[in-house]
């Protein structure tokens, strides 16, 4: 096949990948036009090396012959084919090994026990063809390069997918994986990767908004911290040096595990935009069970989080990541008991005991990773989701369920099944459009700004004044360690003295003193003025079960945060009155 001016972009990269800049997606490339006879010249030479590439195929399948005859037929128009083709089906019920071997022949298709790994199914293919030989090169001068394409039966690549990627895999020659742009399946458009990265709470990031269409906006080749199974274009040596996917993450997050260890061997993964995949995301968004998963995608998902980050942070990071990790999994938990989920609840706090909860399953973590550490801790960090995107998220999801009431399956890596669109999900707005544009066409967020400018305005002294004290609220004392004393102390000299135990509110208080740097005073402020906007937003959440009319709603809510026992109870420095205004609407959402 040949290769036109329009394969590649019009510009050419300065040196190998040109200057990097770390960024928020790791880093990329600044490029300089060039003379296009020049380009045609490069373009032929580069079409001719090429040719020692050696691409071997291999296809891991499972209960997937709704999807295969997609695949087959994308692999089948593929203008550069790979040499050779091997599928590997890990113990399917239906019709899958026979759709595999019409196509492929029966020789291509090894068998393997249900429950099967996707790392374990693709390193069976590679041992099956180690001693298979390699075709010769047309450059006597210059060796064959094997590469293993890996992919899902339920993925497609576009026609020039696998020529894109061998092209980049020329113009990186120090890239170890190459990636390719993940669309979807139904919605051709919709972007789903073009990269991946882990943040610090082991959230799966791949920076790109909920919905997002492709429009050519992140087109460009980049450093990236790992790329997604589906399409992973890896070089044979690479994979073999590592030995493979870990075998401790049977499935889920494994790709970002490899890409994780590849850059720590010192090897490049990148991003190939110009290379198009499509992914049915089928195991996540639970339309076939993933036996390897262990009978629960969540817990499997959420296990192979802890393990990723705890087998590869740097030792220093340790303590502070297992810290964080305990209260994230702790309040991951009491979420889902809220939004009444009792048992992805307990799959969560599960999925914690069976690795915090077991240093010997993280010491084997990191010894099996130790082996191939070449580079330094800083080399992976730029790469890593910064530390603050969890708050946007959190946020976002506050406004959503806010806004929309609808109840969100918060198992990690699976998408948002809804059913019927209500009126709070009719397009308001641009689809796709950043967090603000979408939080600012849902009714609740402007319920909620409303409500926080009415307190601000009515209660000036919460803002400006010195701290609260007086009616039915206590001085706060000046640090969360007084509180610690007090709770902790034998004797409490409160009127005569009383030596009986100290409220848990005063434990309770202390521990959340730390979302203000420890001022118990600056917190109970807090908790004053945000009581009526939460109360309305709340309120607002559990009307939405009443009645369809969002401005009913509107009044509603509006009218609950500014009842007297709302409003009064912030007058009279009630605190425990304020707090039960805004979870009492959601304690009734939880138990309808």
């Amino acid at each position: 096949m040949s290769t036109s001016s329009e394969d590649l972009p019009a510009t050419r990269p300065e040196g190998d990948l040109g200057t990097e800049e770390v960024g928020p997606w790791g880093s990329w490339v600044d490029e300089e036009p060039i003379d296009r006879a020049e380009q045609a010249a490069e373009l032929a030479l580069l079409e001719a090396r090429l040719t020692r590439h050696d691409v071997t195929a291999v296809i891991v399948a499972h209960d997937g012959a709704r999807w295969l005859p997609f695949c087959l037929a994308a692999m089948a128009d593929l203008e550069r084919p790979p040499r050779r083709v091997v599928a590997v089906d890990t113990g399917s019920s239906d019709a899958t090994t026979q759709v595999l071997a019409e196509s492929l022949g029966s020789a291509s298709v090894l068998e393997l026990p249900r429950g099967t790994g996707f790392g374990a199914a693709v390193e069976h293919a590679v041992e099956a063809l180690a001693g298979a030989p390699g075709l010769p090169s047309a450059d006597a001068q210059a060796p064959i390069i094997e590469w293993l394409w890996l992919l899902h039966d339920d993925c497609a690549p576009e026609p020039k997918a696998l020529h894109a990627l061998l092209v980049a895999a020329e113009l990186v020659p120090t890239a170890g994986v190459i990636g390719p742009k993940v669309r979807g399946w139904k919605d051709g458009r919709l972007l789903l990767e073009l990269g991946v990265s882990i943040g610090r709470g082991g959230r799966r990031e791949t920076y790109l908004e909920a919905g997002e269409t492709d429009q050519g906006q992140h087109d460009q080749r980049r450093d990236v911290l790992a790329v997604g199974s589906a399409g992973m274009l890896v070089r044979r040596d690479v994979w073999d040096d590592l030995g493979g996917f870990a075998s401790d993450l049977p499935l889920f997050r494994d790709d970002l595990d490899f890409g994780w260890r590849a850059r720590r061997a010192g090897h490049r993964v990148v991003v190939a935009p110009e290379a198009v995949v499509h992914h049915a995301e089928a195991a996540a968004h639970g339309r076939r069970v993933p036996d390897a998963a262990g009978g629960s995608v969540r817990r499997a998902d959420r296990r192979s989080a802890l393990l990723v980050l705890l087998g590869n942070l740097p030792v220093r990071a340790l303590p502070w990541a297992v810290l964080r990790l305990t209260l994230g999994s702790v309040v991951r938990a009491l979420a889902l008991l809220v939004g009444k989920a009792p048992g992805e609840a307990a799959e969560e706090l599960g999925a914690w005991a069976s690795v915090i909860g077991r240093p010997d399953r993280v010491r084997r973590a990191r010894r099996m990773r130790s082996g191939s550490l070449t580079e330094p801790w800083d080399s992976v960090r730029p790469f890593l989701a910064p530390t603050g995107l969890h708050v946007r998220h959190g946020f976002e999801a506050l406004v959503g369920a806010a806004g929309s009431g609808v109840a969100v399956t918060s198992g990690a890596g699976s998408a948002v099944e809804s059913g019927p669109v209500g009126d709070e999900s009719e397009a308001m707005g641009p689809p796709g459009g950043g967090l603000v544009s979408r939080a600012l066409h849902r009714p609740a967020t402007w319920l909620g700004l409303g409500l926080f400018l009415a307190t601000v305005l009515a209660w000036r002294g919460l803002v400006f004044g010195s701290p609260l004290q007086g009616g039915a609220l206590l001085p706060a004392p000046p640090g969360a360690s007084d509180l610690w004393s007090r709770f902790a102390e034998p004797w409490h000299s409160v009127g005569v003295g009383s030596s009986l135990d100290a409220p848990p509110w005063i434990a309770a208080t202390a521990a959340a003193s730390v979302a203000t740097l420890g001022r118990p005073g600056a917190l109970v402020s807090l908790l004053f003025l945000s009581a009526v906007p939460l109360a309305g937003l709340s309120a607002y959440a559990q009307l939405r079960r009443l009645t369809g009319s969002r401005r009913l709603r509107l009044w509603g809510s509006a009218g609950y945060a500014l009842l007297p026992a709302v409003t009064g109870s912030v007058a009279a420095g009630r605190l425990g009155t304020t707090v039960v205004a805004w979870l009492l609407p959601l304690l009734v959402l939880a138990g309808w």
